[in-house]
């Protein structure tokens, strides 16, 4: 597939993940067609919905009436750019379709959670369906990992964490975890298996501190146990760590 081709869609798919993102996370519907200005209504024009091109155009305004755009349609936009080279450059035609049908539904759940602190039932049934699909159908397997591996992982990693879910709230009086968390976790551990399910754990564990001391070092006042970090964003950044590495380790192993 030609390069730019995948930039293409990579934008496309971009705008797309955004605008899913807002539209789940304000409860609108997935299948109005036209996009309007979220401050005014008005329609938006095409040629001023073109991905990541039209926000520097518009210098970050609706032309509408004159509001600030949304900042993550950017990020989002050059997140999914940035991930559809990558697959492009690392697998093969049938394995990068693959891995860019799982992730763009990845990058929806990273950034509802990133910007929300919400992980949508609908989005991880879907990923749920494709993760067992591609492990019983597919080739793409990462991991090396099997049905036996997987289902462990699977049931294992949704009880401990629910048990750890209900001890910190009993200790602590507040929710340490979400449930969203848990089905993420649960579903990724289909992809994983129970091989790499500790490594997917512990870097999203240390990034999700890493989150805890920034926010604190910005803003003493703030006690730690309140500040709120998106872990199910952190699990999917793990995941895609972990892929990536784990094929590039193979490849030059293997080379």
């Amino acid at each position: 597939m030609n390069i730019l081709l995948v930039i293409i869609f990579g934008l496309i798919f971009g705008s797309f993940i955004g605008s899913t993102v807002v539209r789940l996370s304000n409860n609108q519907s997935l299948f109005s067609v036209r996009s309007k200005c979220p401050y005014c209504g008005s329609l938006i024009r095409w040629n001023e919905n073109i991905p990541l091109f039209s926000y520097l155009l518009l210098k970050a305004t609706s032309s509408c009436c004159n509001k600030k755009i949304y900042y993550f349609y950017p990020i989002i936009e050059t997140t999914t750019l940035i991930i559809f080279l990558l697959n492009f450059i690392l697998f093969d035609a049938t394995n990068f379709l693959i891995m860019n049908f799982l992730s763009i539904f990845l990058l929806i759940i990273l950034f509802t959670d990133l910007f929300f602190f919400l992980i949508f039932d609908i989005v991880i049934i879907i990923l749920f369906s494709l993760s067992i699909y591609v492990l019983l159908l597919t080739e793409f397997n990462p991991f090396d990992t099997n049905i036996i591996s997987s289902s462990i992982a699977f049931f294992s990693s949704i009880s401990i964490f629910y048990l750890i879910k209900l001890i910190f709230l009993k200790l602590r009086g507040i929710d340490g975890l979400g449930v969203g968390d848990i089905k993420l976790i649960g579903v990724l551990s289909i992809i994983t298996g129970l091989l790499y399910l500790p490594f997917l754990i512990i870097i999203a564990s240390l990034l999700a501190i890493l989150h805890l001391m920034i926010v604190k070092l910005m803003d003493h006042k703030n006690h730690i146990i309140k500040i709120k970090a998106p872990f199910g964003t952190y699990l999917v950044i793990s995941l895609f760590l972990l892929i990536y590495s784990n094929f590039l380790n193979n490849y030059f192993l293997g080379g």
